[in-house]
């Protein structure tokens, strides 16, 4: 159980939160944002260094982008083709797998509408399931590789700082409580009020000097990534495949027994058709793309 000077000190941390969301959000200048505890607590992670992960050269990291078949200008040219006597598949290639480019992103978890960063997962499934995807949709999964070592701001983990016990005796909390709830913002789901602020500590590393931000997801509990700077000398795509989602996966736990709810029908889609359909679908667009042409 824990201590009630633990359970003082977590419940001040929230309080410290709530006001910085609300300084943010209320539009308040550089002179009352800098006097939160909480950047307090962002200034003291970039100043101690602990919290420096450097991404080492060839790591691969993924990102996946929904393929609307009704879409055909998104489709044509960019791609995402079933080819040869395997019946192999591409997504979308490099162009369509990157970041949008600048004024055409929309508002996301680190970057305000218009500022296109890249967003990646750490695995496959975490990739696949940041953009939610629906059943039987068609998803392109593509794999980037950092192509020369990139130092970035590591809130995935709580880390020990040395200048605890300094910053205890000035503000009367331990940074660790108040880190944490930093790292806790970016596992809270979309809301305009938590993008603000998440938009302002990503902004706020990057600053800093930071190649990036490393966070974990709201979705798996994995790890996330978001490059601020994407260019080719930093990070460059690989490859790209055509994932398909039959069905969401849910975690139901049962409060009584603490015991997973597993779903009984587990009957996997017929892969070969749907590789044939699918083919025989991208084939018909192209067909209509040169009949219009002509």
């Amino acid at each position: 159980m824990e201590s009630i000077l633990v359970q003082l000190q977590k419940i001040r941390a929230r309080q410290e939160m709530r006001s910085f969301l609300k300084v943010i959000n209320d539009n308040k200048d550089n002179k009352c944002i800098e006097e939160t505890l909480i950047f307090k607590a962002l200034k003291l992670i970039s100043e101690s260094g602990e919290f420096d992960t450097v991404l080492s050269e060839k790591r691969v990291y993924y990102r996946s982008r929904g393929i609307d078949l009704t879409q055909k200008d998104q489709i044509i040219g960019h791609g995402i083709s079933v080819y040869g006597k395997e019946m192999k598949t591409s997504g979308f290639d490099k162009y369509g797998s990157k970041e949008p480019p600048i004024g055409i992103a929309s508002n996301a978890r680190n970057n305000v509408h218009g500022m296109g960063y890249l967003y990646l997962s750490e695995d496959e499934y975490t990739a696949c399931a940041e953009i939610k995807p629906t059943s039987d949709m068609f998803i392109s999964l593509a794999k980037f590789e950092i192509a020369k070592p990139l130092t970035v701001i590591d809130l995935l983990t709580n880390k020990r700082i040395e200048q605890t016990e300094k910053f205890h005796n000035e503000y009367k909390i331990y940074p660790a409580f108040l880190i944490t709830e930093v790292m806790n913002l970016f596992t809270v789901n979309k809301s305009d009020e938590v993008y603000a602020t998440t938009q302002f500590i990503s902004d706020y590393f990057r600053k800093c000097g930071y190649g990036g931000i490393r966070y974990k997801s709201a979705l798996t509990g994995k790890g996330n990534l978001t490059i601020f700077n994407s260019d080719e000398r930093f990070i460059h795509f690989i490859s790209s495949k055509i994932v398909y989602c039959s069905r969401p996966m849910y975690s139901l736990i049962n409060l009584d027994d603490s015991k997973e709810i597993q779903q009984s029908d587990k009957e996997g889609p017929d892969i070969l058709k749907l590789k044939e359909d699918l083919r025989y679908t991208l084939e018909r667009i192209d067909k209509e793309s040169e009949r219009n042409a002509n």
